[in-house]
């Protein structure tokens, strides 16, 4: 079900985290956002095309991760769950412990 609802960093970073633990293995920032967007299949306003550039408003969101990557104190790489590595990312054993007590609250809030 396409998302049309405009996504964030924030609601992005839990499919990123997902789509590393799904393929348990490091992927190129190509690979993610390819992953990303199949996972979300977002919709909308998401995928409006910026203005001066070749790729779309996800692919903005997507991009920030990394370049916020030390400007944040909730990034998710500079919290220690995402290994950013010269273009590749990789969950690490923090990051799965991370969305899995995150997953769990979400569950629970959502279940009960």
């Amino acid at each position: 079900m396409p998302i049309i609802n405009k996504l964030g960093e924030a609601d992005i970073t839990d499919a990123a985290m997902y789509v590393l633990l799904d393929a348990g293995e490091s992927l190129d920032t190509t690979t993610v956002k390819s992953r990303i967007r199949d996972l979300l299949e977002p919709a909308g306003v998401n995928n409006d095309p910026l203005v001066n550039r070749n790729d779309e408003v996800i692919d903005q969101i997507i991009r920030n991760i990394v370049s916020h990557r030390f400007d944040s104190q909730n990034n998710i790489i500079n919290c220690g769950y995402i290994d950013y590595d010269d273009g590749y990312w990789e969950i690490t054993e923090e990051g799965k412990r991370y969305l899995w007590r995150r997953m769990n609250r979400r569950f629970e809030r959502e279940l009960n």
